[in-house]
């Protein structure tokens, strides 16, 4: 490269007539944009007159990339960068640039454009290429931006957060050609990287969509949102199973069972192995009644294969053996969890639930009792949910507390979001049950007439 006085301007851009998307997330909208006009009227009139530019393609030849071209893009005192339509070749040279030298970065794109969260949150100056109105202000702040960027002492976001980095462009013995592999290998990794942020941004946005849609869905009993982002998901290639059991859960919740079964089924394909997808499908399934009973006893097996010792599980497989009127083996299962774990409300509630199937009142009032100083511990560190206080409805019904009990089942009732209807079918089982058995017979009836049966009807 000949010796000049001049600084040294990069500029990494499309070239040609381009059409493509300025949104990745609407590839369908799409804009025709003249980058050569761009580059003529646009942006050279811009470049301050201490500056000597080079387009790379002016400098890159076919198939090949040279020694000069390297040059220029790592030594150049500026590169500008236009990321409109995410030109690979540009991201490319941006990713080099930003590796290998520490300063002279200058982004540009059409207004409108979003780029990838990586350089978002960089400063880009926007050009509208159908707008004559703003081409005098873009000048103006382009301009402004190169000479800033010449003077600037660190601006690639690599040499900031790795301050320590040294690059050598080449090793003694290390020929071009080399070092070209290397940095091809090199963004092969970078791209890898970015492709990873981009799922994992991804899934948080899904993550935090559903916890919002659920929330409309049991609360103002519009599905509409979740029923849409199901679709999404289910279609989705790059989806995390965090997002699968995040959106398998609240499909379940809100009585959407089939959904809730192909959802936790597509966590599985990522991760067979996955024991709360094993343990939520046989759940699902037993939700799904009796007719399902099989394979719920499928996955349920499954799921104790990997994990004996969770309550949860032991519990839901009591809770299935209850319904089927095994109420021993039922008992057995609901030990087991209430062993592993006493302070486990879950455990307990179904300790006590089923010792009044079984007539083992004095159990019954024991466990009852424990399952009130579990609510009022969460209640009084205010952690309490709808589901802490159908417990304690419960437990005041078991205990002959008419007015405590009413009170608790109409918080629960009451609280935002909605209690899922299959929670309130739950608790409005129980005291069907003790109905059933003859135990608190008037209060279980006065609550089901009053409170359960009609809100179940119209959630």
């Amino acid at each position: 490269m000949p010796k000049q006085n001049k600084k040294r301007l990069f500029i990494a851009m499309p070239f040609d007539v381009k059409e493509g998307a300025l949104d990745h997330n609407k590839p369908t909208e799409r804009t025709k944009i003249d980058f050569n006009a761009v580059w003529q009227k646009m942006i050279k009139p811009a470049i301050p007159k201490s500056f000597l530019s080079r387009r790379a393609n002016e400098l890159r030849k076919p198939g090949i990339i040279d020694k000069q071209y390297i040059e220029w893009l790592v030594h150049a005192d500026v590169v500008l960068a236009d990321l409109t339509f995410g030109n690979a070749n540009v991201y490319y040279e941006l990713g080099m640039r930003h590796a290998l030298a520490k300063r002279g970065t200058v982004l540009i794109a059409q207004h409108g454009s979003k780029p990838p969260f990586d350089v978002r949150n960089q400063y880009i100056v926007h050009y509208d290429h159908s707008n004559a109105a703003t081409l005098l202000d873009f000048h103006a702040e382009l301009k402004a931006a190169i000479t800033n960027a010449a003077e600037h002492d660190s601006d690639s976001p690599v040499h900031v957060y790795v301050p320590e980095l040294q690059v050598g462009i080449y090793d003694v013995g290390e020929s071009p050609a080399d070092r070209i592999e290397i940095l091809k290998r090199e963004n092969s990794e970078l791209e890898k990287l970015l492709l990873r942020y981009e799922n994992e941004a991804q899934n948080n946005r899904y993550l935090n969509k559903i916890e919002q849609s659920f929330a409309r869905a049991t609360d103002l009993d519009d599905v509409s949102d979740l029923v849409t982002l199901y679709f999404q998901i289910i279609n989705e290639s790059s989806v995390s199973l965090a997002v699968l059991e995040k959106l398998g859960k609240s499909l379940q919740e809100i009585d959407m069972l089939d959904k809730a079964v192909e959802t936790f089924k597509k966590g599985l394909e990522l991760n067979q192995g996955d024991f709360y997808l094993l343990r939520e499908l046989g759940f699902t399934y037993r939700l799904k009644g009796a007719e399902h009973y099989h394979e719920a006893e499928k996955y349920f097996e499954a799921a104790v294969g990997i994990n004996a010792k969770d309550p949860e599980l032991q519990g839901m497989i009591g809770g299935k053996l209850k319904r089927e009127e095994k109420y021993e083996e039922a008992r057995e299962r609901y030990l087991i969890a209430y062993r592993l774990n006493s302070k486990n409300l879950y455990a307990v509630i179904t300790m006590a639930a089923i010792s009044v199937i079984l007539d083992q009142m004095k159990d019954a009032k024991k466990y009852y009792g424990e399952v009130l100083a579990l609510c009022e511990g969460l209640i009084a560190n205010g952690k309490e949910t709808y589901w802490t206080y159908l417990n304690v409805g419960e437990a005041h019904v078991a205990l002959g507390n008419a007015k405590l009990a009413s009170e608790a089942y109409d918080k629960a009732l009451k609280t935002r979001p909605k209690p899922p209807v299959n929670h309130v079918q739950s608790a409005l089982d129980q005291l069907e049950l003790f109905a059933k058995k003859g135990f608190q017979l008037d209060l279980s009836n006065e609550i089901l007439d009053s409170l359960l049966r009609p809100f179940a009807a119209t959630s």
